[in-house]
């Protein structure tokens, strides 16, 4: 197994095209009903006239998480509507951000504590 390549054009063009992939997405929009995991939405025939369907988009299927593409299982997939979808992507860029913003937090306090303990042993030596 090739480990996940950090191409995200190769992941579009290639991975989501490959045999693999459509099979384990016909699977897992079975296993979910072709429903959307996170609303409940699905393309029924009721939705479709109430028009919800530009509103919710194309039913998508989430990796939620990413160790090797070809080492996927079911549970590491879910369905969402292209609305939910969206919002997941936008709620783990923010994640994301958040966890940054505290690592160079973090690597300031550490640096801090460091150059204080430093200090310490400078005025240890002198003493």
């Amino acid at each position: 197994m090739s480990p996940i390549p950090h191409d995200a054009e190769w992941y579009r063009t290639e991975y989501l095209k490959s045999a693999h992939w459509r099979w384990l997405r016909a699977l897992r929009l079975e296993f979910a009903h072709h429903r959307c995991e996170q609303c409940g939405w699905s393309h029924d025939a009721d939705s479709l006239k109430a028009g919800l369907q530009r509103q919710r988009g194309p039913l998508d299927v989430h990796h939620l998480v990413y160790r090797e593409l070809y080492d996927v299982t079911l549970a590491d997939l879910r369905v969402l509507c292209r609305r939910c979808h969206d919002r997941k992507h936008e709620w783990l860029e923010w994640r994301r951000l958040f966890q940054r913003q505290e690592d160079r937090r973090c690597a300031r306090k550490l640096a801090r504590l460091l150059e204080k303990k430093r200090d310490a042993r400078r005025e240890t030596r002198r003493g």
